[in-house]
């Protein structure tokens, strides 16, 4: 895994800006969220020392459940974390949309911390955080604002975004000697996370970045990464030896594979860059309710039409991938291909709102942003035959991130999306560590259970290059956000399961 640069290193610029028009619908606004794993990021443009923490001490009284450890909740099922986390995930969303509404000059994040049963409130002036909560309230009545613990933050949420965009800028128009992997705000809102190809280099050019930016200053800290990939699976593949072994469900593997109309995420895919996944199941909104299935865009190319078909041949034997003898799920890729959200619409056929799982599927009620703290399960096929099931465990470690990966015309493009690390316990704390996805997963539906059902969350889209020894699957994830891919499509979860 990569590791934090430890050098304190020189600031960058943010410029006075009014703050850039927001991508998502008022009053269901995301941002970025603390890194659940604990790091010790020094921040050298931060000289003051920040108030003490307080609770909020609005809100009415209510009973809470019994709190879990860290490691007690790891041990939990997907139903029973998000019956536990109900609350957290509730006034964590109203929170973040009053912040990013009328408090967006003082907000900088929230957090869900599941161990503490609280949502920390990130803010630059403690002083003023009631309106928020008060606001946060309003809109969201049935919140319990007891479980809010007001923080202190150095930097608003406008003002790192800013900062980010401005590199990622810089970086598109070939201003900087190094590449980008990926840019996100520190969480706890005192830096900007930028993982790079060259530390040394970027550490160098740093200080004529921010020069030439001539604004407030905030510091970079740097990683040093590889270059992130697009998880379709590529030929040829080896042939996972949980099918070999029989060790899943020889019925339901047979169904992933060889699926027929109406298709549901979790179907085996492929096309003519590979194994993907099938994505989240839509409609159009335009009168027609014309179904509509999604899945990652880098699984095709953005300059053609292509046919995309279910698996040929024997359930789970990733050879040399042609798109013949499979069943038709449809046709996507060309002008449908977002690179932004790294998406494309497969039309054609009839697709359902319903999860294929490790032995059922499960209905797709609603979609949702993830924030820092949560946890998510993601259903790709690849990981699904090479005997890992439906990983869930995978926490939420970076809740806005830009990054950038390779499309399907090969084009290094940027997206924007969240980061997750399947975690384990390991000394009272949460530590990266375990299977979070593979090659073959791409499209795949990232979700949570929430009442019992299943709750959208967005589309597997890259891995990192930090291999879990032992088994070949990746421990880092990226995925694009269910709730963009629907309104950048103008599309709404399909009703029908």
């Amino acid at each position: 895994m990569p590791q934090h640069d430890k050098l304190v290193l020189p600031c960058i610029e943010v410029p006075s800006l009014s703050p850039r028009p927001s991508i998502y619908p008022e009053g269901n606004v995301k941002i970025p969220m603390r890194l659940a794993i604990k790091t010790s990021l020094a921040a050298a443009c931060i000289a003051t020392a920040l108030p003490a923490q307080a609770h909020a001490a609005s809100g009415a009284a209510e009973k809470l459940p019994t709190r879990y450890s860290a490691a007690q909740i790891l041990q939990l099922t997907p139903a029973q974390q998000g019956a536990y986390l109900a609350p957290l995930r509730a006034l964590a969303g109203a929170l973040d949309g009053a912040g990013r509404g009328t408090s967006s000059g003082i907000y900088t994040n929230v957090i869900i911390d599941a161990p503490n049963y609280q949502v920390d409130l990130l803010v630059t002036e403690p002083a003023k955080a009631k309106r928020l909560i008060d606001a946060a309230r309003h809109a969201t009545p049935s919140i319990n604002t007891t479980l809010v613990k007001i923080q202190s933050a150095r930097y608003t949420r406008k003002q790192l975004d800013a900062a980010r965009d401005q590199l990622a800028n810089q970086y598109s128009t070939h201003q900087l000697a190094y590449n980008l992997i990926s840019a996100a705000p520190d969480p706890h809102g005192a830096s900007l996370l930028v993982s790079v190809d060259d530390v040394a280099k970027a550490r160098a050019t740093v200080g004529n970045v921010a020069r030439s930016m001539r604004q407030s200053a905030v510091p970079i800290v740097f990683s040093s990464g590889t270059a992130l990939s697009g998880l379709v699976g590529k030929a040829p593949a080896r042939t996972p030896s949980a099918v070999t072994a029989n060790a899943i469900d020889p019925y339901w593997a047979g169904v992933r594979w060889h699926d027929s109309s109406p298709f549901i995420a979790g179907d085996q895919l492929v096309t003519v860059e590979g194994y993907c996944t099938a994505g989240i199941p839509a409609m159009t909104t335009d009168g027609h309710n014309t179904p509509v299935l999604l899945t990652a865009g880098h699984c095709v190319k953005s300059s053609a039409v292509s046919d995309i078909q279910t698996g040929n041949g024997k359930a789970g034997f990733y050879y040399n991938p042609v798109v013949s003898g499979g069943n038709e799920v449809g046709f996507g890729g060309g002008s449908s291909v977002s690179d932004q959200w790294d998406a494309t619409e497969i039309v054609g056929q009839n697709y359902n709102a319903d999860e294929s799982d490790t032995t059922t599927y499960k209905k797709i009620t609603s979609v949702a942003y993830s924030y820092d703290g949560d946890f998510v399960c993601q259903d790709g096929a690849y990981s699904f035959f090479a005997g890992q099931g439906v990983p869930c465990n995978i926490g939420v470690t970076n809740q806005d991130v830009l990054y950038w990966h390779a499309n399907g015309s090969g084009v290094d493009v940027q997206s924007r999306g969240v980061q997750g690390r399947h975690l384990i316990s390991y000394g009272g704390q949460w530590e990266p560590s375990g299977w979070a996805g593979h090659s073959g997963d791409s499209g795949g539906l990232v979700f949570s259970l929430s009442g019992g059902n299943t709750q959208a969350r967005g589309q597997v889209s890259a891995g990192a290059d930090d291999t879990w020894v032992g088994q070949g699957g990746d421990n880092t994830i990226y995925w694009t956000e269910a709730p963009d891919i629907l309104g950048h499509y103008n599309l709404k979860l399909n009703p029908n399961t």
